[in-house]
């Protein structure tokens, strides 16, 4: 019985450390705004590395706007998004965004991620944002991402390209003046999530837990009772 007993405390002690792994396994970076802009610009993915803009910070609606008007720019991330997220890949990047011109025609990405010696990729999305913040989700796989330019757009980046692109990020930036026009575009909730996040534990994880922690406390109690009998 002794050990069968060890037996269970063992495979509670392997289930904890599964469950821990699993949690590690959960990879995530992002921006809700709470408190200020969190290190997020104003800029151009066709200068990488280059001038960015300062954005202004929403305290009531915690979240960033801007208002410049230049085509073909937009939210560029801070240092946290970027680097080498291998990691991430398989995951996803969501976003809250709105525009009140309403000026998005599809023919321009949500997205661009941009790598060295100008590796790029274009995220497009069915539809664009409206004047109401609506929810965005771009998948971190090759079928969410072409080639190209932001306006002529080239065929599904391959996955060399993908895997170089997402190992040394430079640039992420989020799309938010689609025309010349002054528009006032708002971005909220930014997450970059890894393909574990979120992972709910197994239930053959759970249940070695539970009988091993109960065979533990089942072993604990009855040598503190022979320990009072002595």
């Amino acid at each position: 019985m002794n050990r069968l007993k060890t037996g269970l405390g063992a495979l509670a002690l392997a289930a904890a450390v599964a469950l821990a792994g699993q949690a590690g396994a959960a990879t995530t970076v992002s921006s809700t705004f709470d408190t200020d802009a969190d290190g997020w610009g104003y800029g151009s993915w066709q200068s990488v590395g280059g001038n960015v803009l300062p954005v202004t910070y929403d305290a009531a609606g915690d979240l960033i706007t801007s208002t410049y008007g230049f085509a073909g720019w937009g939210y560029i991330a801070p240092a946290k998004f970027l680097g080498d997220k291998s990691d991430f890949i398989g995951g996803s990047l969501t976003f809250d965004l709105s525009s009140a011109f309403n000026d998005y025609s599809g023919k321009r990405p949500l997205v661009v991620f941009s790598s060295k010696n100008g590796l790029r990729m274009f995220g497009n999305l069915a539809g664009g944002p409206s004047p109401q913040l609506g929810s965005f989700n771009v998948s971190l796989s090759t079928s969410s991402f072409q080639t190209g330019s932001d306006v002529n757009q080239g065929p599904r980046v391959s996955d060399d390209v993908f895997q170089s692109i997402m190992a040394d990020l430079r640039q992420i930036e989020i799309y938010a003046d689609w025309s010349p026009n002054v528009d006032t575009v708002k971005l909220d909730n930014v997450i970059m999530s890894g393909p574990g996040a979120g992972a709910v534990p197994e239930p053959a994880t759970w249940a070695m837990m539970i009988l091993g922690f109960g065979a533990a406390g089942t072993m604990m109690r009855r040598r503190r009772a022979a320990l009072a009998a002595v």
